[in-house]
């Protein structure tokens, strides 16, 4: 309907309270009644509805007081304890080890987290549409599932080397080196930058609105398929694929570390009873001399 086609008080009326109830079927009625296409009543009716008045105020922070609560504290230890991290294994030469470097790197990755990725979540708190433009809405999504993927696959690294250190400790100290621990990193992002590239075709633009034309970041909705996709793929690649070799290389430090406790054990009981100490010696020698040949045993 055109905006000079006649349109009933009542009806005008009508419309105008339940815009100023801030009325959740107030578009559905509109497009009832084919009044989208005049944009002055539309205007007038979206401001109508009270959003700035006590009551919305009130809603509106308490729905996002919590969040933004864990946000900040999140933000403000995430900082300092990552950073801290950082300064330590970089800043003292005696801290550099291969398991501190792959620590480092897993800091910097949360570091970059909370620098970059928490104040844009802070800011979607305050903002009903997406501001930052195209390239950002791509890049910031992008970054998120980057150092996603990398804190896993450090966090896996780290598992692997741990497990190898304990169980072969004398060929560590040729292998696990911090050279080799560097250029075990340095891969380890650009794996988590080549992993992280599905989320470029999935995350969009998208333009949104009729009385004021905005812009959302979201998944592309018309490719219904291809979002649950990349979400099992993101949980293979973060989760279940790290999990499961993290839970195999603890599982073996595990068994290394029982496996010495049994041997302490043995030890410190032959210490304390004398007599299997002597008897053990007096197997050990009597096995020495039939391999020898001695005559009492031949």
């Amino acid at each position: 309907m055109k905006e000079s086609t006649f349109i009933d008080p009542l009806v005008i009326q009508d419309l105008e309270t339940m815009a100023r109830n801030c009325s959740g079927v107030l578009f559905d009625r509109i497009i009832e009644l084919n009044l989208v296409n005049n944009t002055d009543l539309m205007i007038r009716l979206y401001g109508l509805c009270p959003q700035n008045s006590s009551n919305q105020t009130i809603s509106f922070w308490e729905e996002v007081a919590p969040a933004l609560i864990v946000y900040t504290l999140t933000f403000l230890l995430g900082v300092v304890g990552n950073l801290l991290i950082v300064v330590a294994v970089f800043g003292y030469k005696r801290m550099k080890s291969s398991t501190n470097i792959f620590l480092a790197s897993l800091a910097i990755a949360d570091l970059l987290f909370c620098l970059i990725c928490i104040p844009v979540k802070l800011a979607k708190l305050f903002s009903f549409s997406w501001t930052l433009g195209y390239f950002n809405c791509k890049f910031i999504t992008y970054l998120e599932i980057v150092l996603a993927v990398s804190s896993a696959l450090n966090l896996t690294g780290m598992s692997m080397e741990r497990c190898y250190a304990i169980r072969y400790p004398l060929k560590a100290r040729s292998v696990c080196t911090n050279n080799r621990a560097q250029k075990s990193v340095a891969f380890l992002w650009i794996l988590s930058l080549i992993l992280s590239t599905p989320v470029l075709f999935i995350q969009v633009h998208k333009k949104v609105g009729l009385v004021e034309i905005v812009y959302w970041c979201t998944r592309d909705e018309e490719q219904s398929f291809m979002w649950p996709l990349h979400e099992i793929y993101v949980f293979c690649v973060i989760l279940l694929i790290p999990g499961v070799i993290m839970s195999v290389s603890y599982g073996l430090v595990a068994l290394e570390m029982w496996r010495c406790l049994k041997e302490r054990k043995n030890l410190s009981a032959h210490f304390v009873d004398p007599s299997l100490s002597n008897n053990r010696q007096e197997n050990e020698t009597q096995i020495l001399r039939r391999n020898r040949g001695d005559k009492k045993f031949r």
